[in-house]
């Protein structure tokens, strides 16, 4: 008997199963598991039907309601369980040819093996593979819809794939390649999924559907997962930056940030892109510089800064667009794109450096909102966000610069 090597044996199994524990653990498991539904009320895969989805959490069952089906669709199976995420509510549908249809769910939270509704709190979901199809020169594009009653939405925005807009308290990813990714559920591909986050929520809706301009017919998959995922070009800027902006000065762009007060950030990243993915590296700081000038710009050009924490954490900062073109030479001012339903830049030349206002007027002459710009001399670009509870509706966008005021009508969904 080999002792030394019995011992170096039983080590190498003690590690082994250590190395095993520490990579299941850093995989996060989502917060509500759907498996198993139970038919509890109306006809399976059809209109009315509830399903009963058991312990979706300790003490709660999920109830999953079909309100409607839209545009000939027909639901084959409730929850596919063949791919995919075994905990996320999995329905598989079919749709016709050349038709635009859709599935609603509503989901309602209660105690288990009650109707009693139990309000969740925080509640994360991730649509996932909103993908297409393409052939003969026809395209099938899918979309999803989630609706908590407002939240946050978050997607890859330079991934190319989905459009999102919000219209009310939903957001809705939608599929604009018409490329496939995969003949199964595909759990991976970032750029073909969303996350919507909301707190205290006891139900909310769902929808499932495809756009199909094709001659035959299709069987098509969707996946809610109830967790988020990170977004390499993340909608949502980093909480960390407090302003980030660029201003054009004929062949160079100088970018200008600012930081919260108390931040963990050790680098900064300047990243710039002539096309919205092919994001490179072209400088690097620590935090205590607040500005970064690129001399080689020549062409429409996207900007974000990339923040790395001491522990190595990475965040980016929200996207900057630099269009190009030779630099006014007087004030001018445009916002686009202009149907905004999330975000849009602010585009203004400035003959010198200046304070602004730019306010946000309704068709009644109010002011919605308010903001104060720093201009510098040239072209100013800034990001800016959708107030919070506006409704939608046609709007001016005004700024009120030295040499007058200066107006865009816009439209926000």
């Amino acid at each position: 008997m080999n002792t030394n090597g019995t011992l170096k044996n039983i080590f190498k199994s003690i590690l082994a199963i250590i190395l095993l524990f520490i990579s299941t653990a850093v995989i996060a498991q989502p917060k509500f598991n759907f498996r198993n539904p139970v038919l509890v009320s109306g006809t399976a895969l059809s209109k009315g039907a509830t399903y009963r989805f058991p312990s979706v959490r300790n003490n709660v069952d999920a109830l999953v309601k079909i309100d409607t089906l839209v545009g000939g669709i027909t639901l084959t199976n409730i929850d596919r369980t063949a791919d995919g995420f075994q905990e996320a509510f999995q329905p598989e549908y079919n749709i016709p040819a050349a038709k635009n249809g859709y599935v609603d769910f509503t989901v309602t939270f209660v105690k288990k093996g009650t109707n009693t509704t139990q309000n969740q709190g925080w509640v994360e979901l991730s649509g996932l593979d909103i993908d297409g199809y393409t052939y003969q020169g026809k395209k099938l594009v899918e979309y999803n819809r989630i609706d908590m009653g407002g939240g946050t939405v978050d997607f890859d925005m330079m991934g190319g794939e989905i459009m999102v807009s919000t219209q009310g308290t939903a957001h809705t990813a939608t599929n604009i390649t018409g490329t496939l990714f995969g003949q199964s559920v595909d759990t991976l591909a970032t750029k073909i999924m969303f996350t919507v986050k909301n707190n205290s929520v006891t139900t909310f809706k769902y929808r499932v559907g495809s756009n199909n301009q094709m001659t035959q017919g299709m069987p098509r998959y969707a996946s809610m997962y109830f967790l988020p995922f990170t977004y390499n070009n993340s909608f949502l800027a980093s909480k960390t930056v407090n302003e980030f902006k660029g201003v054009k000065k004929m062949n160079s762009v100088e970018l200008i940030w600012s930081l919260i007060a108390h931040n963990d950030i050790n680098t900064v990243v300047i990243e710039k892109a002539t096309t919205p993915n092919s994001f490179k590296s072209i400088g690097e700081t620590n935090k205590s510089q607040i500005h970064f000038t690129d001399n080689n710009f020549n062409t429409t050009s996207y900007y974000r800064l990339k923040l790395v924490s001491f522990t190595g954490a990475i965040q980016y900062s929200n996207t900057v667009v630099i269009r190009s073109g030779t630099a006014a030479t007087d004030n001018s001012f445009k916002v686009y794109p202009s149907v905004i339903s999330s975000t849009a830049t602010v585009s203004v030349n400035a003959v010198r450096g200046q304070q602004a206002t730019l306010q946000l007027v309704d068709l009644n002459g109010r002011t919605i909102s308010q903001q104060n710009l720093n201009l510098q001399q040239g072209s100013n670009n800034l990001s800016i966000t959708k107030p919070n509870n506006i409704t939608s509706g046609t709007y001016l966008a005004v700024i009120k610069m030295d040499d007058g005021i200066q107006s865009q009508k816009i439209m926000i969904q």
